[in-house]
């Protein structure tokens, strides 16, 4: 999701453990009801007709939320991590 939202691709998921996290509802996608099939085509068709002009709104919110986001970023985070763990347990 963060790598659709970088490049200005708003996204429709599942309302789900991680895709709640990396979607913004309302601002970077839309989350939809978990198996509602219908929702999510409605959803994704809407935001591709783009009618209302959300698709714009959502891609530049979409990219300022994901410019947050680095692999280098979350290597730090994670060598922290685990270097406070291993800390702890030596």
């Amino acid at each position: 999701m963060i790598e659709a939202n970088s490049v200005g691709t708003p996204v429709v998921g599942y309302n789900v453990p991680g895709l709640r996290d990396s979607i913004i509802n309302g601002r970077t996608g839309t989350l939809v009801e978990v198996g509602d099939i219908e929702a999510m085509a409605n959803t994704s068709i809407t935001l591709l007709n783009d009618e209302n002009e959300q698709w714009t709104a959502y891609s530049e919110e979409a990219m300022r939320w994901a410019s947050k986001f680095s692999w280098d970023r979350c290597a730090e985070k994670f060598a922290y991590a685990i270097k406070g763990h291993l800390k702890d347990t030596i």
